[in-house]
């Protein structure tokens, strides 16, 4: 079902919309799983917008249990905002992964 490119990004987009969802609903785990499902299983996309937030939601989702996950997440998220030449999302991602306390040494 999501094997093609306008399916993959509408799953990327949906998990992206969720991720407040998950956050404040108290589900961080099952937002998280979904995230780098919908991230991995897309992971031949080319950048995008939805791909940026799905990312930064993994990021933020796991930075809670795992840093390290967390840390590779936001660095993957900085390549697709820096890959889009999107400036308010490469400073969100810097700001998020700041916040987050995933900054890397």
């Amino acid at each position: 079902m999501r094997d093609r490119p306008r399916e993959q990004e509408a799953w990327l987009s949906f998990v992206g919309a969720l991720g407040n969802y998950w956050y404040m609903g108290g589900t961080p785990s099952e937002g998280a799983r979904e995230c780098r499902e919908a991230v991995t299983a897309t992971a031949g996309s080319p950048p995008s917008k939805a791909r940026w937030e799905a990312l930064v939601w993994l990021a933020h989702l796991t930075s809670s249990r795992d840093l390290g996950a967390a840390r590779r997440a936001y660095a993957d998220a900085l390549a697709v905002a820096r890959s889009l030449a999107d400036d308010a999302a490469i400073a969100a991602t810097l700001q998020n992964r700041h916040s987050s306390g995933a900054t890397w040494p």
